[in-house]
């Protein structure tokens, strides 16, 4: 119908060890398959860069594709460190205005102990529980920009520890659990792409539309 609402453009974010070969490769072909345009995000050194500076290269990303198809916002989907990535963009990048909806997938918002077995990359020292990085993040002064976020976590996420790290309470954010799903497996989780996939389509139901 020429009425019906369209789907928006989106954005694959990795998290560490991200590159553009195989990380999201089944979520780049459901999300295809399913009508969506797709395009993937890298970050320098393997994401293990500064978080804040991967942001930058988001924001020139979500630039990018606007100007390609022609519209004022794209769709972040994300993978562990990605979600802070996609965070501090919304926060502190004004990427709110260009952004519908932020989805994360076994994000760590609250740290994970696991960053301490590799403390000489400026990524995982920003991932330690207490990081200057984190405590501006979670600042509860700030909102996102109002852009809806759907967080999912799992109780058996084996590198978010705790996992309940990987809960984010917050206004304008739905956390879901997913049952069973390790960290890695969320990127072949059935339900955890269905899950993000209402969530970012107009045209289905369940989907929350972010502030114009």
């Amino acid at each position: 119908m020429a009425d019906e609402p369209a789907r928006p453009p989106v954005i694959l974010l990795p998290g560490a060890f991200g590159q553009e070969l195989i990380y999201w490769n089944a979520w780049q072909y459901f999300l295809e398959r399913d009508g969506f345009h797709v395009y993937l995000a890298s970050f320098p050194r393997f994401t293990f860069h500064d978080l804040p500076v991967s942001a930058k290269h988001l924001q020139t990303k979500v630039d990018e594709v606007c100007a390609v198809e022609g519209v004022d916002k794209v769709a972040l989907i994300s993978h562990s460190m990605g979600g802070l990535i996609g965070r501090w963009y919304l926060n502190f990048l004004d990427g709110a205005p260009h952004t519908s909806h932020l989805c994360c997938l076994g994000t760590p918002h609250h740290g994970t102990w696991t960053a301490a077995t590799a403390p000489i990359l400026t990524g995982t020292r920003q991932l330690l529980p207490g990081s200057n990085f984190l405590t501006e993040l979670n600042d509860p002064a700030r909102n996102h920009g109002g852009v809806p976020i759907l967080n999912l976590w799992s109780k058996w996420d084996g590198i978010v520890i705790p996992s309940e790290s990987a809960l984010l309470e917050m206004p304008g954010v739905e956390n879901r659990v997913m049952p069973f799903a390790g960290h890695w497996g969320l990127l072949v989780s059935r339900k955890a792409y269905l899950a993000v996939r209402d969530a970012i389509d107009p045209t289905r139901k369940g989907h929350v539309s972010a502030p114009a």
